[in-house]
């Protein structure tokens, strides 16, 4: 049953949604370059890690653990996006590896700069990063 349910998710995240730039952006650059290009690329104009007391080194490192696990990263599909405020919007994304995936979330706010990258949070389990009705459908 919840094989199919994925199978039913996965057609629909193949619509095409209107994600940031910044987000397709890097996602385009992590499959050419790998995750150095996907982090400076998702952290244009953002402070996010700078909040969050964390570097982009340390977020490259964890990426490149994903790939020693999971394996070459693939491509990104988008799920869904919500218009949080005038300002933001949350964006509902899997990326995808040979053997796994991380199942992400991110919020990107509008700035005078674009579309820049207010937090993120990536897993392996799907029930932490998306909310329920993602996964079943209700």
């Amino acid at each position: 049953m919840k094989k199919t349910i994925w199978a039913g998710l996965m057609i629909w995240s193949t619509a095409s949604l209107a994600a940031p730039q910044v987000l397709l952006d890097a996602a385009s650059a992590y499959k050419k370059s790998g995750a150095q290009s996907f982090v400076s690329t998702l952290l244009t104009n953002s402070v996010t890690l700078q909040l969050a007391n964390m570097s982009a080194a340390d977020l490259q490192r964890s990426f490149e653990s994903i790939e020693a696990t999971c394996g070459r990263f693939t491509g990104m599909d988008v799920v869904k996006e919500v218009d949080v405020s005038p300002q933001s919007k949350m964006v509902y994304f899997s990326l995808n590896y040979g053997k796994c995936a991380l199942f992400s979330n991110a919020l990107f706010y509008k700035s005078t700069d674009g579309d820049v990258l207010a937090s993120v949070a990536a897993y392996t389990n799907p029930y932490t990063a998306w909310p329920r009705f993602l996964i079943e459908g209700k």
